[in-house]
């Protein structure tokens, strides 16, 4: 593992599930003498497999907090709205969406400036990189208000609007369209060049609890917390089940698929559809966001007490190398310009971090 890999966007699952709100967060750490808060979900890894168990803001705050074994934050960067979720690296710079102000923000890896704001529609949670692109899903106040956006990056502007309907949870990309989730119970294959639905193939997901999807090998794979995993065959509209014993996909890597569920992370073999490996997470109680990178699997994640933390840990043995806990919510994790970014969906912050101690 020695290439920086990009997490997949996390999930948010149903109309507007986003694990304990803002308010709500408040409300929680003003009961609770040092509560950081967190929510969301992750993904990601590579190497020998241990035994496998079964803005407008441009101000940049320089940070020198260094975590229990030597990563630290180097800078924390305003993006200027509540709740920053979507995260992706394209074209020279680092771009980020914020949910509550409905924005698209980037940011000039150089400075840490942020150097242009476009707005959205609300609801904004999504965001991705593919080929010349960028693709964001807001999910607005309801269903009619849904939209995918193909941007154009020079400008910042939506050279596509979608109205799929309902949607929810990550975009991904594969087999020559994107793909997204209706939660009310479907994966959707979006023509990207037309700029429609092109169809719909059913999957039994729970829309109560957390689900994401992942295009990866020849396969588009979905689940919810509380279903078995589904491989959907574009060509034939097939559906197969996999028991991973709970948790959602995150992203795809050398031939893996990585997920979570609260207290470990897992992958199959994307070739195969067999579980290949399991890492444990202790004092986990949810997985927010992942990321493969830097020789190391990042994990965004929080403690009982709604404590979050981003751990990194060895891709070989699984053990945690370094525990950082200023990122109250760490939302999305993505790697470039010899840095870790975290959005912080608890705040309004973006946060650039060493790699390595």
């Amino acid at each position: 593992m020695t290439r920086p890999r990009m997490s997949s966007l996390p999930y948010v699952s149903g109309r507007r599930r986003l694990p304990r709100p803002a308010a709500a967060l408040a409300a929680s750490a003003a009961t609770a003498a040092t509560v950081a808060v967190a929510v969301l979900l992750t993904s990601c890894s590579k190497a020998p497999a241990p035994a496998a168990t079964g803005q407008p803001s441009s101000t940049a705050s320089p940070m020198s907090t260094v975590a229990a074994r030597g990563v630290r934050v180097l800078e924390v960067i305003d993006l200027g709205g509540r709740e920053p979720y979507g995260l992706a690296i394209h074209g020279g710079a680092v771009w980020a969406v914020a949910y509550q102000a409905g924005t698209l923000s980037r940011v000039d890896p150089a400075t840490a400036k942020v150097t242009r704001t476009v707005t959205l529609r609300p609801g904004p949670a999504t965001l991705f990189s593919s080929g010349d692109a960028l693709w964001a899903a807001a999910y607005g106040a309801s269903p009619a208000d849904s939209t995918i956006y193909r941007i154009d990056p020079a400008t910042g502007e939506a050279a596509v609007r979608i109205s799929p309907g309902e949607v929810c949870c990550d975009l991904s990309a594969g087999a020559g369209s994107v793909w997204a989730v209706d939660p009310r119970g479907s994966v959707m294959q979006i023509d990207p060049v037309r700029g429609v639905v092109a169809r719909r193939i059913p999957v039994a997901i729970d829309r109560k609890v957390h689900t994401n999807v992942v295009y990866a090998g020849d396969s588009v794979w979905v689940s919810s917390d509380s279903t078995k995993l589904f491989r959907v065959r574009p060509g034939t509209g097939k559906v197969e089940q996999i028991d991973v014993g709970g948790g959602v996909p995150f992203l795809a890597d050398n031939g893996l698929l990585w997920g979570a569920a609260p207290d470990r992370l897992w992958a199959v073999d994307v070739a195969t559809g067999r579980l290949a490996r399991q890492i444990p997470l202790a004092n986990s109680m949810e997985v927010i966001s992942l990321g493969l990178g830097f020789d190391a699997i990042w994990v965004g994640m929080r403690h009982p007490g709604y404590v979050g933390a981003v751990l990194r840990l060895d891709p070989a043995s699984g053990a945690v190398l370094d525990e950082l806990r200023d990122v109250k919510i760490p939302a999305r994790i993505e790697f470039g310009f010899d840095s870790v970014w975290i959005t912080d969906s608890g705040t309004s912050s973006l946060y650039r971090v060493s790699p390595r101690p």
